[in-house]
């Protein structure tokens, strides 16, 4: 429970920040999703496949390298468990087993180690992962609270995805500005909005609305990009 309490822990504040290269939440989760557990299973295949060929040290070298990615630490530290849970309930059946997995532990492939509690260091004790995942949550969280507080430079910020909660999506002016040659409008709203545009506004008017704007931004629908629409446009009022 540990271990999938600490990887929600490390995972929720890396999706959140990974979500500001994307002004569109649905791509940048989709997205995110796919690397994130398909990478875990390629680098946790090429780990096996190394141990498998002898070459332990490199392993071990490799396995400490991928545990950044806490998906990683997720799926090796469940695979660690379940074969360390098997390993250990065949050596330790009497002690002529359990010197005979001693004996094999000392041979090149080392495929028969073991540790008395899950929570070692050693692999495949799972400590490492669990110390991994702490810390790279609070990194995550930090950097996320940052982002939110708009600590960096905006250029900074608006790389890391533009413009988010209470910022305004970028939008072409000009595809949504009004030609009088082509909208059909009538008389009385044209003069009324000459009006609150030219400032002849007077105390009576309790509300006064100039040059109103509503843009839907763009979204992801399926697998179709929907463009940013106008459903409002330079509405003014008095």
């Amino acid at each position: 429970y540990l271990l999938l309490i600490l990887v929600v822990w490390a995972s929720i504040p890396l999706t959140y920040v990974f979500s500001f290269l994307f002004n569109n939440y649905l791509a940048a989760f989709m997205i995110f999703f796919c690397v994130y557990y398909f990478s875990a299973v390629v680098m946790q295949t090429l780990v096996f496949f190394i141990a498998g060929r002898g070459n332990r040290a490199l392993a071990d070298t490799l396995h400490f390298i991928f545990l950044t990615f806490p998906s990683y630490g997720l799926s090796i530290g469940l695979s660690d468990i379940f074969l360390n849970d098997i390993v250990r309930e065949v050596c330790t059946v009497s002690e002529a087993a359990r010197l005979a997995c001693l004996e094999l532990d000392m041979r090149p492939k080392r495929q028969l180690r073991f540790v008395d509690h899950v929570l070692e260091f050693p692999r495949p004790g799972v400590g490492p992962n669990l110390v991994y995942m702490a810390v790279e949550g609070f990194i995550f969280f930090i950097l996320a609270m940052l982002l939110e507080a708009k600590f960096f430079y905006p250029q900074v910020k608006g790389y890391l995805g533009g413009y988010r909660n209470g910022d305004h999506e970028e939008v072409d002016e000009e595809a949504f500005a009004i030609d009088p040659l082509v909208l059909d409008e009538d008389s009385d709203v044209c003069n009324e909005r000459k009006r609150v545009l030219t400032g002849q506004t007077t105390d009576n008017d309790v509300v006064i609305i100039k040059d109103l704007h509503k843009v839907y931004s763009s979204r992801l629908d399926g697998c179709t990009v929907r463009p940013a629409k106008a459903a409002v446009q330079g509405i003014s009022l008095a």
